[in-house]
């Protein structure tokens, strides 16, 4: 068996594909920890609910080295919850030119469920394969879905298996004779009610025989911690690995000793960890003749909210209930940007003093974003809270073989980008894309875009180029911003300050900035109270167009 293609997340990004792409209103796609079944990234595709011609999506594509006439994709495949009715693309054979299979799972409106494979030919006629009813996925459970494609327009064949289980076995189709150009990983929700939830995939593989599942070579230690009966943050060690109560380890199956720490008390505990399982550790802290207790609480205009705090090294949100020997300690407190002065409060032993924090609220207002078909924008289409008289600085981002026209703010045209808001009021703003016209014989277009927070040589515009030549392009920061990186046709493309870009194809060139990280400013002013400490004993309280 060779292997053409595996995995191609473990990198924490997609730099392993040839392209990734999501579409969508509020869709994300990221390669993720959480997301990993095996290894230490995996992808995790989210917001799948914007119900739109194409549907929604999020895709990685790898773009074969050499076109073939047969191909065996595997993906593992989670679902979070119950799927809404519809259509789910899973794995993608791409044909350039046409001819496409995918690999499904489908919910009828009758509540049925089926794996099912969908055909298209070299002419774009689709046929429909399925396999037998029934209960549905099992949230949580890592599915292995794997999808063989014969490409032939009379003698054609797809088969896909679950869990090394044949559902689907078709022969003698008409699979379109073009070649197999691409394979894809994806969470595409192409109709019905688009109510998918979270999808993660990971351990994708492209090869020329049967591949088949793998067992997992890791189980998960999900250690706490509580006294008193209330949770607490130990610090926990085993392995190698460190971290704070509560807190999950990968680990390879074996025998382990963890230890816990708090407040100046150690203790261990031996644990087994067993592959593919998840295994579970309390670590259960008597309360010393030493140790008295902070209990704090925030509110915004007399409403309890959930304030940042740290008290000497030890952080949570409020309310909160800290544990300490006997002594005086610093509490500080942040909430959205506002951080109160230090405040010192004594400790006595078997007591709880009891700190009131105080926030005023700020006035916000919301801008939603979205785009038209040819671009997206920075930040993402979505929903976004500012604060009034705040600035919003959204820029266009063009994809190739299209520029951008103009924005829609409130029924005002914007043409300038990037575009500044002044947040006084609730606003809605869309970016309006337009095909390009077909260039020149022997020409291109190149497209520049700056992200807020610097500018480009040449400026930011679509430029027709003679194909084949080369452009170079510098970045310059504005005062308080750095160069980042570039894109080019959304791809990670370098972080030196300029970039040369040979024109054999439209391309879409974006320099990205950032701020640069100034100290944070405390706002003083803000009441903060302690309440004399109260006897309560010894208890603690604690994106882009459719591709197909």
């Amino acid at each position: 068996m060779a292997i053409i293609f595996t995995d191609g997340w473990e990198s924490g990004n997609f730099n392993g594909w040839s392209g990734a792409e999501v579409s969508g209103v509020g869709v994300t796609m990221t390669a993720d920890a959480v997301a990993a079944r095996r290894g230490i990234y995996g992808c995790k595709i989210s917001g799948l609910t914007e119900n739109v011609a194409y549907g929604n999506y999020g895709i990685c594509r790898f773009d074969l080295p050499t076109p073939r006439s047969f191909l065996y994709t595997r993906l593992y495949v989670k679902f979070t919850q119950e799927l809404s009715a519809g259509m789910l693309y899973l794995i993608q054979h791409g044909a350039l030119g046409g001819g496409t299979n995918h690999a499904c799972l489908v919910r009828e409106a009758t509540g049925e469920y089926k794996w099912l494979i969908e055909v298209s030919d070299d002419l774009g006629t689709i046929s429909d394969y399925a396999g037998a009813a029934f209960n549905g996925p099992i949230a949580g459970k890592w599915y292995c879905l794997e999808l063989y494609t014969y490409k032939s327009a009379t003698v054609g064949q797809v088969t896909m298996w679950v869990d090394e289980v044949q559902v689907i076995n078709q022969t003698g189709i008409n699979t379109g004779d073009l070649p197999i150009t691409e394979l894809r990983a994806e969470a595409w929700h192409i109709w019905g009610n688009p109510n998918v939830g979270t999808v993660y995939l990971d351990d994708v593989v492209g090869s020329d025989a049967y591949i088949g599942s793998e067992a997992p070579i890791t189980g998960v230690l999900s250690v706490t911690a509580s006294m008193a009966g209330s949770s607490v943050g130990a610090g926990v060690s085993v392995g190698g690995q460190a971290g704070t109560t509560p807190v999950s380890f990968s680990l390879a199956a074996g025998t382990y000793t963890v230890t816990a720490t708090y407040a100046g008390t150690t203790l261990t505990q031996s644990a087994t960890v067993v592959a593919g399982q998840t295994t579970t550790i309390n670590f259960d802290f008597s309360v010393a003749p030493n140790l008295g207790f902070i209990t704090v609480n925030a509110y915004s205009d007399g409403t309890v909210i959930a304030a940042n705090v740290t008290a000497d090294g030890q952080t949570g949100t409020t309310p909160v209930t800290f544990s300490f020997p006997v002594g005086t300690y610093n509490i500080t407190a942040t909430y959205q940007g506002q951080t109160l002065p230090a405040q010192q409060v004594v400790v006595v032993a078997g007591q709880t003093s009891i700190v009131n924090l105080h926030f005023v609220a700020p006035v916000t207002h919301s801008l939603i974003i979205t785009s038209s078909i040819g671009g997206t924008t920075n930040p993402v289409p979505g929903r976004y809270d500012y604060n009034e008289g705040s600035s919003a600085v959204i820029t266009a981002i063009v994809n190739a073989d299209y520029r951008f026209s103009y924005w829609m703010l409130e029924g005002t045209t914007r043409t300038e980008n990037p575009v500044t808001i002044v947040m006084d009021m609730d606003y809605s703003l869309r970016a309006i894309f337009e095909a390009l016209p077909p260039p020149p014989p022997q020409k291109r277009y190149l497209t520049i875009v700056a992200i807020n927070g610097g500018q480009t040589d040449p400026t930011p515009n679509t430029y027709e180029v003679d194909l084949n030549s080369t452009v170079t392009i510098t970045a310059t920061p504005n005062s308080g911003y750095k160069f980042k990186e570039w894109l080019l046709d959304n791809v990670q493309a370098g972080t030196q300050p300029f970039i040369t870009v040979t024109m054999d194809a439209n391309h879409t060139v974006v320099a990205m900035f950032e701020e640069t990280v100034t100290p944070p400013v405390v706002q003083a002013g803000f009441p903060l109270w302690v309440i004399p400490v109260a006897l309560i004993g010894i208890g603690a309280v604690y994106v882009v167009s459719k591709k197909k």
